[in-house]
């Protein structure tokens, strides 16, 4: 008997100390033992609650990019905009060859500012490279030396949004705006009205493309924002998931330690008493 009130005792004793650390960590698990039914469970919300802020890491440094590729193909279309209206004013007959030579040098900063723009960097990347991001996109002439695949960023489970582009398929798909500008400075040094109205039309489909382009960097932000909106939202409903396994109720956990506090002074009590009797025996 005297074995049983020891171990009972002893029973008493460490779940006495696990409900203390519960109250103490207003946590019911804080170690793989204490329920290894739930351990499985809390791992794999914790890996997903991983994820998500991971994913939203992504979404937003992806978000950042294409910002800075919808900005740069803006800028990129007010530049031929701007070669356009040049064709338009100088295909009238009105202008003379010496003002059609002075408007051509016009075009030169037209095609350097169109060049500087396709080999825009973010974070020390080309965006319109592709997959070949460490070095520009077009070369001196606007011939493309890229990638023709696009990288690509995770931001949810089987989610993943384009961070950069292949610029021979978004900036010059169908047309070519480096050939559009020169072709237009050649018909302006050489007074040609005919080939000036030519030029026009190449770049209008230059601007065709690039309009395409926005299209599809928009449509690549769009994910990325709505990416990051899930994987935010996805957080919150983890987190809450995670505490429901992992927490404690506090006020149930002390109202227990009272009660099992209670319990093993009792038994203490008996343990004592049996004790006495043994010794009052024996004496």
């Amino acid at each position: 008997r005297m074995s049983a009130l020891k171990e009972a005792s002893t029973s008493m004793g460490s779940r006495i100390a696990k409900l203390n650390e519960e109250v103490s960590t207003g946590k019911r698990i804080n170690r793989a033992s204490d329920d290894p039914g739930r351990i499985s469970q809390l791992h794999n919300v914790r890996q997903q609650l991983n994820n998500q802020g991971v994913y939203m890491k992504n979404a937003s440094q992806a978000e950042q990019l294409l910002n800075v590729a919808d900005t740069t193909l803006k800028e990129i279309h007010t530049t031929l905009t701007e070669a356009r209206e040049l064709a338009v004013q100088f295909a009238n007959e009105v202008y003379n060859a010496d003002q059609r030579g002075e408007a051509a040098n016009v075009t030169d900063t037209l095609f350097e500012r169109t060049l500087s723009l396709s080999n825009t960097q973010f974070n020390e990347r080309h965006i319109f490279a592709g997959t070949a991001y460490d070095e520009a996109a077009f070369d001196s002439t606007g011939t493309y030396q890229g990638s023709t695949d696009a990288p690509e960023s995770v931001v949810g489970d089987d989610l993943k949004v384009k961070t950069g582009f292949d610029g021979s398929d978004l900036l010059t798909d169908s047309s070519d705006m480096f050939v559009a500008i020169s072709n237009l400075k050649t018909a302006l040094d050489t007074d040609d009205t005919a080939a000036i109205v030519s030029a026009l039309d190449d770049i209008d489909a230059a601007l065709l493309d690039v309009e395409k382009g926005m299209v599809e960097v928009g449509g690549e932000m769009r994910r990325s924002i709505d990416a990051n909106s899930l994987a935010s939202n996805l957080e919150v409903e983890l987190k809450q998931a995670k505490a429901s396994i992992e927490e404690t109720n506090v006020v149930d956990a002390y109202s227990r330690l009272m009660q099992l506090q209670t319990n093993f002074d009792a038994a203490m009590q008996v343990t004592s008493m049996q004790r006495y009797s043994g010794l009052f025996t024996r004496i």
